[in-house]
């Protein structure tokens, strides 16, 4: 689950955001927006980041919200496993290195 934080009326108000659902979105073809809503938000959460391994396209969706977020808001990444070990669980190691490079 993500959660997102956004001002309204000068307070904050937390909210929690649908689990990022890539398949679905692509069945529907919602990808994009999908990927918009998580740009948007203040603060994402990315929590148990790489407890399994990403596919290519896992990877790639990854890129696109890291991309779409840099400079422009926070996001923190929990994980279970050390930085150093989240490229090795990507597929595609250059997209890997270049999103996590604007997360770090």
């Amino acid at each position: 689950m993500a959660t997102a934080s956004r001002r309204v009326r000068g307070r904050r108000k937390t909210s929690s955001i649908r689990k990022f659902a890539p398949s679905a979105a692509r069945l529907d073809n919602t990808l994009e927006i999908e990927i918009h809503k998580f740009a948007r938000v203040d603060i994402l959460i990315l929590g148990d980041f790489a407890l399994r391994p990403l596919d290519a396209t896992e990877t790639n969706d990854f890129y696109e919200i890291v991309m779409e977020r840099h400079r422009k808001a926070s996001t923190i990444v929990t994980s279970n496993r050390e930085p150093a070990e989240w490229p090795t669980v990507m597929i595609d190691a250059l997209l890997a290195q270049m999103a996590l490079g604007e997360v770090a």
